[in-house]
């Protein structure tokens, strides 16, 4: 299913002719959204290619997987990774949140 979209992204892309540096945002936020576990160092890909562009969304995201690291200390201790379900949602719903109004701002910037 993933691949389906990620197709079904490049074939929009290329019948709207979107410049290089948009196509790959575009295809970069894609890949991230559509990944089932994004290490905070992934958005080092993002980042640059969002700002350039003018928008706001990633780093959002950059500063919220700062939540990613909440459980160190008691991974440090037990030995076990556990990451709260809230502060999940709470992660990619600021997210969500930053690419709704990045996109309601200036529809323009995402083809």
């Amino acid at each position: 299913m993933v691949a389906v979209i990620l197709l079904a992204v490049v074939v929009l892309i290329l019948r709207r002719g979107v410049p290089a540096a948009r196509a790959t945002r575009i295809l970069v936020w894609t890949v991230l959204l559509l990944s089932p576990q994004v290490h905070p160092w992934y958005l080092a890909w993002l980042l640059p290619l969002d700002l350039a562009a003018g928008g706001h969304a990633a780093l959002i995201w950059s500063a919220a997987a700062l939540c990613a690291y909440a459980p160190l200390d008691a991974w440090a201790q037990s030995g076990v990774w556990d990451m709260p379900l809230w502060m999940q949602i709470s992660e990619y719903a600021a997210v969500a949140i930053a690419l709704f109004f990045d996109f309601r701002s200036n529809s323009k910037r995402f083809a």
